[in-house]
């Protein structure tokens, strides 16, 4: 008989903002599982999860580390996890579990050392798609068009959640011995090209002028070249504009399909009891402040991200969360808790931090300029930017300026109207990041090979 210790599997599912979930009030029915998830016995939803930053490195960071990125300073390209910080799979494998994580995200891979401390880690890339195994594979050949972009050799526009997903209940189904397990899970989800299987696509089309087809087309396009679409001002018609959040919205879709298999898969398997966690690790923007996907801003299309639980059994789920509360009380949950995590007992947040590298700026900045950008730039801070945040407000402040904003404007500074609103969070941002921040000790010797990069390019990062 297994130890009275929870199995866990935590999915992070890439790029989804909360406020495209039909769990977290969206009017599209985007992620009816997620809903059924979350309103099932021992399930339930956290309206405000706020990501620790707004790409997937330093947040994924963070979610391993049980720390905030100004203590893991993992913020930039080339940069790994530091060796003296214990991940959460290091302490979980030496307290007797057995441990699994799974990627199609090049961030999340042995080149940025995310893979320490699993027994077993699989990163599935376009060269290597037989590692699902070979029934897997076949599926997913045989049924491109039903989950990912049909037979077409633009490798760009597939997507590998399907057979990611497919090794998740894989592993979870040969889960027979007396251990616990830790299952971790980051997968491309709904990151540019937006390209969604065209079954799921369509549920979102009908109100659109142009045909469903050339909206797809026309979406795949801009994920593929948001730089120069960002440069050039995003002169899009509105239909051309709903076409691209009608693919966002069919990827969100698509993804929740899949995760309504993983948790029947769970609930119907005699595997014992189960902690599970999905979310994101950051949204992504749909032109807001004239951006496209996660660059620049620190805007809640890009840090209020969903959160569905199922056995966590907390209550307060109206309170702001951030990832590393769920780490440390996955921890503690385990019998490993550790000195270092730096989040407090979900359900007792009151306000989260949030972090943006002047290093991320500075490439999207440079890369921007390739197109003789049009895009204010100006708007954004370049140096290192935090904020904290409220569920009624939120400071963000640099080297350059300091601006508050009343949500969910983020477009109107209220600093002059509310001063003292301004200079107790100010204040207690300082103290906060005087409390997390250490002498940075970070490795930034990442290699990334061939194929990595060119994943990442598609991905629109390089």
């Amino acid at each position: 008989m297994k130890p009275n210790r929870p199995n866990i599997v935590w999915l992070t599912i890439d790029s989804i903002r909360a406020d495209h979930t039909s769990v977290h009030g969206y009017s599209r029915a985007t992620t009816q599982n997620l809903s059924r998830i979350a309103n099932s016995d021992d399930g339930s939803a956290f309206d405000n999860c706020i990501s620790e930053g707004i790409w997937s490195l330093p947040v994924g960071t963070s979610i391993l580390t049980g720390t905030y990125p100004v203590y893991h300073n993992t913020v930039a390209e080339g940069d790994m996890i530091p060796e003296d910080i214990t991940t959460l799979p290091e302490l979980l494998s030496e307290a007797g579990y057995q441990t699994y994580g799974v990627s199609g995200n090049p961030w999340f891979s042995d080149a940025t050392d995310m893979n320490r401390g699993f027994g077993t880690f699989e990163y599935i890339s376009k060269d290597n798609l037989l590692s699902a195994g070979v029934g897997p594979f076949l599926k997913f050949v045989l049924n491109l068009r039903r989950h990912s972009a049909g037979y077409t050799l633009d490798t760009g526009a597939h997507c590998t959640d399907f057979l990611a997903n497919a090794m998740v209940k894989q592993w979870i189904r040969e889960q027979d011995g007396d251990e616990p397990f830790f299952i971790y899970a980051h997968t491309e989800g709904a990151h540019t090209p937006y390209y969604p299987p065209t079954g799921h696509h369509n549920r979102f089309t009908d109100e659109l002028d142009m045909s469903a087809k050339k909206a797809r087309t026309f979406a795949k396009d801009v994920g593929a070249n948001l730089h120069e679409h960002m440069a050039t001002g995003l002169d899009f018609s509105d239909d051309e504009s709903q076409a691209l959040i009608a693919a966002y919205d069919g990827l969100i879709h698509y993804l929740d399909s899949q995760i309504g298999e993983i948790f029947d898969l769970l609930t119907n398997s005699d595997v014992g009891d189960t902690i599970l966690i999905i979310t994101s690790d950051h949204g992504d923007l749909l032109g807001e402040m004239g951006v496209l996907s996660h660059k620049l801003s620190t805007h809640d299309g890009l840090v209020r991200v969903p959160l569905v639980t199922h056995g966590l059994d907390c209550e307060k789920t109206d309170s702001l969360v951030q990832h590393i509360d769920i780490t440390k009380e996955l921890a503690r949950r385990a019998g490993c808790d550790d000195e270092q995590f730096q989040g407090t007992t979900p359900g007792n947040r009151e306000k989260a931090i949030i972090h943006r590298s002047s290093d991320y700026f500075e490439k999207t900045k440079h890369i921007l300029s390739k197109y003789g950008s049009a895009l204010e730039t100006d708007q954004f801070h370049p140096s290192d930017t935090h904020g904290i945040r409220t569920k009624t407000h939120k400071l963000i402040s640099s080297n350059d300026r300091t601006e508050l904003y009343e949500l969910p404007d983020e477009a109107k500074d209220i600093s002059e109207h509310k001063p003292d609103v301004k200079a107790r969070l100010s204040n207690e941002l300082d103290s906060r990041l005087r409390e997390f921040s250490r002498d940075q000790n970070v490795n930034s010797d990442a290699e990334l090979d061939d194929d990595m990069k060119d994943r990442l390019s598609d991905l629109g990062y390089l």
